[in-house]
């Protein structure tokens, strides 16, 4: 009973602990910030999920250390049910570089129908077949409200609202503004643009082979650590970790494993490029006007 006690205090320290480290780490997301409803839902999904691997975590741990008199592996699995799984988890950076390149593509191809004569919204409407798979579904509703009669400058913005990107954002102004002075030239700054897109995606595509390198180093640290871990608490070298002291020092050990997978994530991360096209007053896309 007493083992089941001191573990059940240790998840109820477990969860303080980890929701303080949150709290000190995690990115200040303030009212005075303009957030979008969909960057809400992601951080919302993003809480869910580090909760529940946490929970996860601590309930494998608790059971580990009912077995080997050890409490304090409730603690210690939490720890690493919040810290490892986002090592191992896909990258939204490589998401960023394959949408990048779709709309290069999309772009060119707008660019070659520009120059046949074509006006900006039959060319627009015409690009749709040919649009890459990534970026379709928001092509498609930016031509749905061009049929509709919307002005092409409201679906502009709110195509490059859907986007979220920069990249989409400097496209959405390029077309912006040749669709506001209508003097011609359109299919030759597009042209500009493609190459300057171009060079940019190559960059992306440097930085995330990079980030890829790094990344499957921590997943190799992470596997042999835990592997470590395992052989030490389950054999021998673990009778030293199983009087109060020793479960202190595991608890130590562990913050400071968490600490480390952290700056690790932080650096296999590419944070997200600033906007430049979103308007702080406007509605958020999908929000009630």
């Amino acid at each position: 009973m007493r083992v089941l006690i001191g573990a059940l205090l240790g998840v109820l320290v477990a969860a303080g602990l980890l929701l303080a480290v949150y709290a000190l780490t995690s990115t200040d997301h303030s009212p005075t910030s303009p957030k979008s409803t969909r960057d809400w839902r992601a951080i919302l999904r993003g809480a869910r999920a580090d909760v529940r691997n946490a929970v996860i975590g601590a309930v494998a741990g608790l059971v580990l250390g009912l077995v080997l008199q050890m409490p304090v592996m409730a603690i210690v699995g939490a720890v690493i049910g919040l810290t490892v799984p986002p090592i191992f988890a896909k990258q939204p950076s490589a998401r960023v570089v394959a949408r990048g390149e779709a709309i290069e593509t999309w772009v060119r191809g707008l660019a070659g129908m520009l120059v046949g004569g074509v006006g900006l919204q039959d060319a627009i409407r015409s690009s749709l077949p040919s649009t890459p798979e990534l970026i379709r579904p928001e092509v498609t509703r930016m031509v749905a409200r061009l049929q509709a009669q919307q002005p092409i400058d409201r679906a502009l913005r709110l195509w490059a609202d859907e986007m979220n990107d920069r990249t989409a954002d400097l496209v959405a102004a390029t077309l912006l503004l040749g669709a506001e002075t209508r003097r011609g030239g359109m299919a030759q700054a597009l042209r500009g643009l493609t190459e300057s897109l171009a060079e940019q995606n190559r960059v992306l595509r440097r930085i995330e082979a990079d980030r890829s390198g790094v990344q499957m180093s921590a997943r190799l640290i992470c596997i042999i650590s835990l592997g470590m871990l395992v052989f030490v608490v389950t054999g021998p070298f673990g009778a030293p970790y199983r009087d109060p002291l020793g479960q202190v020092v595991l608890i130590g050990i562990a913050l400071a494993y968490a600490a480390v997978l952290r700056w690790m994530r932080s650096i296999i991360s590419i944070p997200p490029r600033p906007r430049f096209l979103s308007d702080p007053a406007a509605p958020a896309v999908g929000a009630p006007r």
